[in-house]
C-alpha cells in the first residue's frame, strides 16, 4: 500500500510541477511550485522511512556511482548558504528569486531520491507520458494567454479569473515569454528523441501534439537562447546516432530531428515570421524579458568569483555581485536603474555563487551522468538485448538542460525538469544501481534505533512543514496588502509578526508608516502623538530590515529615505540619513541617485562644496543623471553664474529629452532671463511630456501674461487651481489675470518663477 502512495506521489509531483501555480501568493509561480515539491518529497520521504522501519523490517537504498557527486554539490551548497552574504535568502529565497534556493535544493535532491529508490525501469514510458501529458497542457494554456483568450474568457465571466491570467506572458511553467520558451525547448528535444526511438509512432500521438504543439509556441516568441539549445542538443542526437549506428539501416527515424535542427538554424539566423506576427496578431511585438548580457553576466560572476573564491556568495545572493560590481557601462543603459538578482547565465550565477567547489561538484555531477551513461549505452552486454537505447532520452534531454543553463537562468521548472530526467536515467541504468539492504530482524535492537529516529525525524519535518506553512500565510497577507495597501495595513503587519525575518515586510511596513506620517502631517491640525508614532513605526522597522539583512542594499536605502523625509521634525535624524545613504554606496559603488541625495543633505548644512562634489561625482558616473545635472544648474544660478546654468540645462535637455523637470527648469532660467519666447517653448514641452505638471502650467501662464494673452493666461490658471484646490495664491492669481483681461492697458507686475 506504501509503495503505491509512493509511486503516486511521484506521478502526482511529475504531472503537477509545470502545471501548478496559485493566485494567493505575491509570486504565483516559483513560490508556489518551490512549495508544493517541497511537501510531496516530504510526504514521500517520510512514507519511504516508514515502510522500511515498521513494514519491511530492513533498511534498504538504491545507489549508484553520480549519488556521492549530488549529495557533495547539495552539501556545499548548504554550507556556502551559511558562510555567504546572506543566509535568509540563500535558505528561502526573496521576493523576484525563490529559485535557486537552499530549500529548493534539497527537495529536488529528496525527489531525485524518492525515485531512483521507489521508481522500476519498467514505470519508464508512464512517467514520460504523465510529463508529456503535463506539457501539452502547458502548451495549450500558454496559446489561451498569449491570443488573448483567457482575457476574453475572463471578461465573459465578469472578471472572475486571477487577474494574471489576463496577461500575455501568463505561462503555468513560468512567469516570461522567454522562460516558457526554454522550457518548451528542452520539451522538445525530449519528444524528438522519445518519438524517434518509438518502435510504434502510433502510440506517440500526445507527444505528436505537445512537440508540434510547443514548435508553435516558439516560433511566436523566437528566443535565440531556445533555438540554439534545441539545434545543438539534436546535432549531438544526430551525431550519436550515425557513430553508434543505433538506427542501422531505418535512418528515416532521424527526419523529425534532421527537421528541427534546421528550423533551429533559419530561426537563429533569418527569424522570418516576428514582424508579421507582430503587424498581425500582437501590436507592437510581445512583452520581452529583461535579461543581462552574456558579456555583463560573466564579467561579473569572474569577480563575485574573485572575491569569494571558494564557497562563493552564497545561492541567491547574486544581487549582491550586481550591485558591487555592475559596470559603469551598465548606467548608460535604459535600464541602469533596475537591480538585477540573477545572470542571464545558470552557469556564471552558479560560478558566483557557488564559488569553486559548488561549479566543480556540478559540473562533476552532470559529467559523471553522461559518463556513465555512455559507458551503458556503449555496453555491448546490453546493446544485444535491445536495451541501451532507452537511456538516450534521458542522457539528450539532460545534455539540453545543460545548454539552457548556459544561455538562460534556471527557473523551478527547469530545474526540476533537470533533476527528474537525471534520475529517469538513472533508473535506465537498471542493474548498474547498486542495492544495500540492512535487515533488523537480525539485530532488534536497530530497529528499536530506526524507529526512534523516525519520530524524531518526523517531529523535524512537522516542524519544517509548520514553518513553511507560516511563511505562506504571511504571503497571503502581503498580497492582500498589495491589492488595497491603503485599508490592508493590518494585514502587513501580521504578515510582518508571522514572518519576522523576511526583509520585504519590514520595508513595506516602513515606507507604509511614513506615508502615514506624511499624510497626518499634512493635515490642516495633525495629531502630533499619532504623527510620532508613525514616525517611531518607521524607523524601527527600517532598523530591523537592516539587522536582518545587513547586506541588502535596499535595506539601507529605504533606511536613508525614512531619515530623510523626517529630518525636520526628528534631531539627529539627517546624520543617520547620510550614514544610511553611505552604505548603500559601500554595497553599490555606482549608484549616482545615492551620491545625489548625499549632496542634497550636504546642501542642508549649507555645505555647497561638499555638495558641488557629491553632484559632480555622479555626472562623473552617469553624465545624463537629470537630478544631479538640476542641483548643479541650481548651485550656479545661486551663486550667479547665470550663463553656466543655462549652459548646463540647454545641454541636459538634448541629452534628456523626455525629462519634464529639465525642460522646466530650463524654461525657468529663460524666464527670469526675459527670453519669453524661449521659456514657453520649453514649458509647452514639459506638458506634452506631462499635461497636469501644474508648475509648468503656471510659469507659462506667466509667459502669457507677459505677452498680454490674458485670456491664455487665465485658462491655464484655472487649470492650475484644479489641480490644486483650495490654493489661496493660486485663487489671487485668477483675480488679478481676470482684472488684467478685462482692462487690457493694466500692466503686468513684474514676477519671478521660482524652481
Amino acid at each position: 500500500m506504501l509503495q503505491k502512495i509512493l509511486r503516486f506521489i511521484v506521478f502526482s509531483a511529475i504531472f503537477l510541477m509545470p502545471l501548478f501555480w496559485l493566485p494567493f501568493s505575491v509570486e504565483a509561480f516559483d513560490f508556489n511550485k518551490i512549495y508544493l515539491l517541497a511537501t510531496l518529497v516530504l510526504v514521500g520521504l517520510m512514507l519511504w522511512l516508514a515502510k522500511m522501519v515498521f513494514y519491511d523490517k530492513k533498511f534498504t537504498i538504491k545507489w549508484s556511482l553520480l549519488d556521492p557527486f549530488i549529495l557533495a554539490f547539495a552539501v556545499v551548497s548548504t554550507i556556502g548558504a551559511f558562510t555567504g552574504i546572506d543566509r535568509w535568502t540563500s535558505i528561502f529565497g526573496f521576493y523576484g528569486k525563490f529559485w535557486p534556493s537552499i530549500l529548493g535544493l534539497w527537495a529536488m535532491v529528496g525527489f531525485y531520491f524518492l525515485v531512483t529508490n521507489n521508481i522500476k525501469k519498467t514505470d519508464l514510458p508512464a512517467l514520460t507520458k504523465v510529463f508529456t501529458w503535463s506539457s501539452l497542457i502547458v502548451v495549450i494554456s500558454s496559446y489561451l494567454a498569449i491570443f488573448n483568450i483567457w482575457a476574453k474568457i475572463s471578461a465573459l465571466v465578469g472578471g472572475k479569473l486571477p487577474a494574471i491570467m489576463s496577461l500575455r506572458t501568463f505561462s503555468m511553467a513560468g512567469g516570461s515569454l522567454e522562460a516558457l520558451a526554454m522550457f518548451l525547448a528542452c520539451v522538445s528535444v525530449a519528444a524528438v528523441v522519445f518519438i524517434s526511438l518509438a518502435r510504434s509512432g502510433k502510440k506517440e500521438i500526445v507527444a505528436y501534439l505537445a512537440l508540434f504543439g510547443a514548435l508553435g509556441l516558439l516560433i511566436v516568441v523566437d528566443s535565440t537562447p531556445a533555438w540554439l539549445t534545441i539545434l545543438l542538443s539534436l546535432i549531438l542526437f544526430l551525431v550519436f546516432s550515425f557513430w553508434k549506428r543505433i538506427f542501422k539501416t531505418d535512418v528515416n527515424r532521424l527526419t523529425l530531428a534532421t527537421l528541427f535542427a534546421i528550423i533551429a538554424v533559419v530561426f537563429i539566423f533569418v527569424s522570418p515570421v516576428r514582424a508579421f506576427l507582430n503587424e498581425t496578431f500582437f501590436a507592437g511585438g510581445l512583452p520581452q524579458e529583461v535579461l543581462l548580457n552574456q558579456k555583463t553576466s560573466w564579467s561579473l560572476a569572474a569577480q563575485g568569483f574573485q572575491e569569494k573564491w571558494l564557497l562563493g556568495e552564497g545561492t541567491g545572493n547574486f544581487h549582491y555581485v550586481f550591485a558591487k560590481f555592475k559596470p559603469a557601462a551598465f548606467l548608460n543603459t535604459q535600464f541602469w536603474q533596475l537591480r538585477f538578482d540573477r545572470a542571464g547565465s545558470y552557469w556564471a550565477e552558479l560560478l558566483a555563487e557557488g564559488g569553486a567547489l559548488g561549479a566543480f561538484f556540478y559540473l562533476a555531477m552532470a559529467a559523471m551522468f553522461l559518463l556513465i551513461s555512455y559507458f551503458f549505452i556503449a555496453n555491448k552486454k546490453e546493446k544485444e538485448k535491445g536495451q541501451n537505447v532507452v537511456v538516450i532520452p534521458f542522457v539528450v534531454t539532460v545534455f539540453a538542460l545543460l545548454v539552457a543553463q548556459a544561455f538562460y537562468y534556471q527557473t523551478t521548472v527547469l530545474a526540476f525538469m533537470f533533476w527528474l530526467f537525471l534520475a529517469l536515467g538513472v533508473v535506465s541504468w537498471g542493474d548498474a544501481l547498486r542495492e544495500k539492504s540492512f535487515s533488523f530482524q537480525e539485530f532488534p535492537e536497530a530497529g528499536l534505533v530506526f524507529s526512534i529516529v523516525f519520530w524524531l525525524i518526523a517531529v523535524a519535518m512537522a516542524f519544517v512543514c509548520f514553518t513553511m506553512g507560516k511563511y505562506y500565510l504571511a504571503d497571503v497577507y502581503y498580497r492582500e496588502y498589495l491589492t488595497s495597501p491603503n485599508t490592508n495595513l493590518v494585514k502587513l503587519e501580521t504578515a510582518t509578526r508571522v514572518a519576522p525575518d523576511r526583509m520585504i515586510y519590514h520595508i513595506a511596513l516602513s515606507r507604509a508608516y511614513l506615508q502615514k506620517f506624511t499624510e497626518e502631517a499634512m493635515k490642516a491640525q495633525p495629531d502630533k502623538q499619532v504623527a510620532a508614532q508613525f514616525i517611531s513605526g518607521a524607523v524601527q522597522e527600517s532598523k530591523t530590515a537592516v539587522a536582518k539583512n545587513p547586506n541588502m542594499v535596499v535595506a539601507y536605502e529605504t533606511a536613508g529615505v525614512v531619515y530623510r523625509e523626517i529630518q525636520a521634525v526628528v534631531t539627529g535624524s539627517k546624520d543617520w540619513a547620510i550614514k544610511s545613504f553611505q552604505d548603500v554606496l559601500r554595497l553599490e559603488p555606482k549608484n549616482p541617485a545615492v551620491l545625489t541625495e548625499l549632496g542634497k543633505l550636504s546642501l542642508v548644512d549649507k555645505k555647497e562644496d561638499e555638495a558641488r562634489a557629491y553632484f559632480q561625482r555622479a555626472i562623473d558616473m552617469k553624465a545624463d543623471y537629470v537630478d544631479a545635472n538640476l542641483q548643479m544648474a541650481y548651485l550656479d544660478d545661486q551663486s550667479g553664474e547665470k550663463e553656466a546654468a543655462q549652459s548646463r540645462l540647454e545641454n541636459l535637455v538634448r541629452v534628456s529629452p523626455f525629462s519634464v523637470d529639465a525642460h522646466f527648469q530650463l524654461g525657468r532660467v529663460y524666464y527670469n532671463a526675459s527670453e519669453y519666447d524661449k521659456a514657453a517653448e520649453q514649458f509647452q514641452t514639459a506638458i506634452t511630456l506631462f499635461p497636469n505638471h501644474s508648475n509648468s502650467l503656471y510659469s507659462l501662464a506667466l509667459v502669457y501674461e507677459k505677452q498680454g494673452n490674458y485670456d491664455k493666461a487665465l485658462e491655464l490658471m484655472n487649470q492650475v487651481a484644479t489641480l490644486n484646490p483650495g490654493n489661496k495664491d493660486i485663487e489671487d492669481k485668477i483675480a488679478a489675470l481676470r482684472a488684467s483681461s478685462q482692462n487690457k492697458n493694466t500692466p503686468a507686475p513684474a514676477e519671478k518663477t521660482t524652481p
